[in-house]
């Protein structure tokens, strides 16, 4: 059976490019968690993760230096992601996540 979730949260505070953008734990940075996405490796996180960023979809990538829009952050299990651009307060994060 095939796991399917959409999240959705909104930014608490303005973040440069880099910054890790969480919901849980250490400093939180959104309103609420996204979706647990341990089960996926960085290099199909474009495939079986998708982000829209205040409704636009986001390229996403296995790390920084593929130069996407966005790609894992530090805790997968916490729904964690980091953008290429800076992520302001009260913008919305959409995850649609499946494996």
């Amino acid at each position: 059976q095939a796991t399917f979730e959409y999240t959705v949260a909104v930014v608490t505070g303005n973040n440069t490019a880099g910054t890790n953008i969480t919901g849980a734990g250490g400093t939180p940075n959104l309103d609420a968690q996204l979706s647990d996405y341990s089960a996926v490796s960085d290099a199909n996180f474009a495939k079986y993760v998708w982000i829209f960023y205040n409704g636009r979809k986001e390229r996403g990538g296995p790390n920084l230096a593929a130069g996407h829009d966005v790609y894992p952050g530090d805790s997968k299990a916490n729904g964690d992601l980091k953008f290429t651009h800076t992520v302001k307060d009260g913008d919305q994060i959409q995850m649609i996540y499946w494996d």
